[in-house]
């Protein structure tokens, strides 16, 4: 090897958002949970709904998951409206255990079809578990002071 670099240099750039824009970003998280939540407790018709829940949400009945989406949705906005870090960690595992469950049924689901149509709704789901469980650990380990 000669030495050359042949990727470019990375910049000086540190993504930061202000904080105007970061609470913004941060707060349509909570938003994801809670809604799966109110679809999953509303009523709808059984002919049209039924059918189309993966074998993960068939697995119990769906207003358990609408009760667990909604209550993590809920302790996340709680918790960050009232600045209550252990409400937000608490929320936060909570939602990604259960959006992680539900994305993992819809991948299943997905990949019996040709081409594995509708994966992007997986991926959806399961970055947004994924982005949950982040907000879990970092704001843990600033509450501690482990920045």
């Amino acid at each position: 090897m000669t030495g050359r670099r042949w990727l470019p240099r990375r910049g000086t750039w540190t993504p930061l958002l202000p904080i105007h824009m970061r609470l913004l970003a941060v707060g349509v998280v909570p938003l994801v949970p809670a809604s799966y939540g109110v679809d999953f407790l509303l009523p709808g018709q059984d002919d049209q709904v039924g059918p189309s829940y993966t074998i993960v949400e068939q697995a119990m009945p769906i207003q358990a998951w609408g009760i667990l989406c909604l209550a993590a949705g809920l302790t996340m906005i709680i918790g960050f409206a009232m600045r209550w870090p252990r409400w937000v960690i608490s929320g936060s595992w909570l939602a990604g255990s259960v959006l992680i469950t539900i994305a993992v049924g819809r991948l299943v689901a997905v990949v019996r079809k040709p081409w594995w149509d509708g994966i992007s709704g997986p991926i959806i789901v399961g970055a947004v578990a994924i982005a949950c469980y982040a907000f879990a650990v970092g704001f843990d380990q600033q509450r501690k002071g482990d920045r």
